[in-house]
């Protein structure tokens, strides 16, 4: 059993399931009610139509927190007309007056006993699955400590006790993660952050407590809860914030630019095709035909070059054999050559 099956067995939960339950709704299809408002209806308006027959005869016994279970129903069929609307826009308008004429009929033929008034909702769906959501939490809530009550003695060890503790922390957490701020405390029924003062998002301590048990008693703490802000005072401080520290203007510096005509530009410009030139003649040099003659050339006019510094050294010699006999005359490329 995982450590949140209790959760399962909580009242507001155990309905909410009970209220989705496909289970013996298809026998309705046969009804004499159902046939009479529905004959010619759409599939998906019929499958509604049979839930809400089965759902309504829950409340032939008027059992405890019966009003509860009333709104719940009221909020399965809101959510179930959002679904409709989406699912078949052309046709809802006149199709869901049939599930409200059935609801009507059901409620007075079938459960006269126990009415259920249909209350349909006018807010948007987050603020009603909110209101929803807190209201079935502060009744789990004393659900569990009712029963942890009940117990006379050991009731740190008791079940219900322990999970108490442990629902409220962590509804607590969920709720205060949900909202960043709520709007001020207000009169209007359908408020979705307050049910009442013990359940109330505007005082989480006492709608959250922290509990400590002894043998025989309950304590609840009322503090050390995180408190939710109020959307006005958040409007409040940005305000404010605005007013005494107002925004640097952003400034711009100017950056001063070269003229075209400045002499370095001159230089600039009137290097650039000389810059050009180089990796062509490199290419030139080292991967054609042109280069490889170049090459010989610089080559052999290194050779002559030396030879001549030779020539030179052994004329001064007093060893005349040693004396180089060279011809200039035949050598067209090395008066070409012109060193770098």
């Amino acid at each position: 059993m995982s450590d949140n099956e209790y959760e399962k067995d909580l009242p507001a939960n155990k309905f909410a399931i009970e209220l989705n339950e496909k289970k013996n709704s298809d026998t309705f299809y046969e009804s004499a009610l159902f046939k009479d408002i529905m004959p010619s209806a759409d599939n998906e308006t019929k499958s509604i139509g049979v839930m809400l027959i089965k759902n309504f005869l829950i409340f032939r016994k008027r059992e405890k927190e019966w009003n509860k279970r009333c709104n719940d129903l009221n909020h399965w069929l809101d959510l179930k007309k959002m679904e409709h609307r989406q699912s078949l826009p052309d046709k809802h308008i006149q199709e869901w007056k049939l599930v409200e004429e059935l609801w009507v009929r059901t409620n007075k033929d079938r459960v006269p006993e126990t009415v259920c008034n249909r209350n349909p909702s006018n807010e948007k769906l987050p603020n009603m699955v909110k209101r929803y959501e807190l209201d079935h939490f502060c009744e789990n809530r004393d659900f569990l400590k009712n029963k942890c009550q009940e117990i006379q003695t050991k009731k740190h060890e008791n079940k219900y006790c322990k999970n108490l503790s442990k629902y409220v922390d962590q509804e607590y957490s969920k709720f205060l993660t949900k909202e960043n701020c709520i709007p001020d405390k207000n009169n209007d029924p359908d408020n979705p952050f307050y049910i009442s003062d013990e359940c109330s998002l505007h005082d989480m301590s006492k709608t959250f407590p922290r509990y400590e048990f002894n043998d025989d008693n309950i304590s609840e703490i009322h503090e050390g809860r995180t408190a939710i802000t109020p959307c006005s005072q958040n409007k409040d401080l940005l305000q404010n914030h605005g007013s005494e520290e107002e925004p640097a203007p952003l400034t711009f510096e100017s950056v001063e630019t070269q003229s075209p005509s400045s002499p370095t530009n001159h230089v600039l410009y009137g290097s650039l095709p000389i810059l050009g030139v180089f990796p062509f003649l490199f290419y030139l040099y080292k991967f054609t035909s042109f280069g490889s003659l170049l090459r010989a050339r610089i080559m052999k006019a290194g050779m002559i070059k030396r030879d001549i510094d030779d020539l030179g050294s052994y004329t001064l010699s007093d060893d005349t054999s040693k004396i180089i006999d060279t011809n200039f005359d035949s050598e067209q490329y090395y008066l070409s050559y012109e060193p770098t």
